[in-house]
């Protein structure tokens, strides 16, 4: 453009060179003409060539008005390029800005939406929702209880006089109304270390100790089809601490403490009630292991009147004997 420029510009002096000459020329011819020294085709043709040279150098000017033009625009073209470039590139951090704060409201729906869903830590069944409608609550509130009822465990609150004798993995016989006539069995999964006073039926305030039971998955799938056994069901616990066979045993109603606190019961000799001190062994709510004191072949008083005196005559009624088997039990 730069060299277009120079060649209109040269062009331009050519065109002024050639309009001088055809001015000076024709002023010659004129004063020849006047002198009849130059003929009138002579004046003419100095005439024409004066105006062709006037036309081609305003020609030759605007030309070079022309490319000036272009090569100004020329030399601004990057310019504006750049500057197009520049709007474009902030156009596109803008629109980059834009995206990231975009994206920053996107999670925070996200976070939002997830905040407002609750998800279950387990596959199982609703036992008891605490929440119907809609309304505000603190953060914590429980809405609903969910368990998997193939979970299904105990937890049995066993005296803690008892309890001491409970170790972690003792057999266990679950029996009451909820279980029927079949006793399920379990084996016993954590001892609480800490015990709380619970007030019994009878009024009185018992520290009892909560012990919780693993039931058979034999016993429970039975339990589930047969009894439907669910959650909150009242059941009766037997903790099996320690047992024996071929013991001696004696009914736990038979036996009463002496004056001296030694075990003491009523055995029936020739038809009368004689006081014998015994030493007891393996013991739980029904029967009492006998570790001396009678022997197999004796009767005993199942339960003794305060009023019976040693050497009251009795009549004798037998009972079958059992093993003798500690337990702790529990509801």
């Amino acid at each position: 453009m730069d060299r277009t420029v120079e060649a209109a510009k040269a062009q331009v002096e050519s065109g002024k060179a050639k309009l001088d000459y055809s001015n000076s020329n024709l002023e010659r011819v004129r004063k020849m003409f006047q002198t009849k020294t130059a003929t009138q085709d002579e004046m003419e043709r100095a005439q024409l060539d004066q105006i062709q040279a006037n036309v081609e150098y305003q020609q030759s000017m605007l030309i070079e008005r022309a490319t000036e033009a272009i090569q100004a625009a020329t030399a601004l073209l990057p310019t504006a390029v750049q500057q197009y470039m520049d709007r474009k590139g902030l156009t596109h951090d803008v629109l980059k800005m834009q995206l990231a704060e975009a994206e920053v409201r996107l999670k925070q729906a996200e976070r939002d939406r997830h905040r407002g869903e609750i998800r279950s830590p387990i596959d199982g069944v609703v036992l008891e929702r605490a929440i119907s409608d809609e309304r505000q609550l603190t953060a914590g509130t429980p809405l609903l209880k969910i368990g998997r009822l193939e979970d299904l465990e105990v937890e049995a609150d066993i005296l803690s006089q008892d309890v001491v004798n409970v170790k972690e993995k003792d057999p266990v016989e679950i029996s009451g109304p909820a279980v029927g006539r079949t006793p399920a069995h379990g084996i016993v999964k954590r001892v609480y270390p800490a015990g709380f006073t619970k007030v019994s039926s009878l009024g009185v305030e018992q520290q009892r100790v909560r012990v919780v039971i693993s039931i058979n998955k034999e016993d429970l799938d039975r339990l589930r089809k047969d009894r439907d056994l669910g959650v909150d069901y009242r059941v009766r616990v037997r903790v099996i601490t320690a047992d024996k066979n071929d013991a001696l045993v004696a009914p736990r109603s038979a036996l009463f403490r002496g004056g001296d606190g030694q075990w003491q019961l009523f055995v029936v000799r020739n038809g009368r009630a004689q006081l014998q001190a015994v030493k007891t062994g393996l013991m739980n709510d029904e029967t009492v292991e006998i570790a001396s004191g009678i022997q197999p072949s004796d009767m005993v008083v199942l339960a003794p009147e305060t009023s019976l005196k040693d050497g009251v005559r009795v009549k004798p009624i037998e009972r079958v004997r059992t093993a003798a088997r500690q337990t702790s039990d529990g509801d």
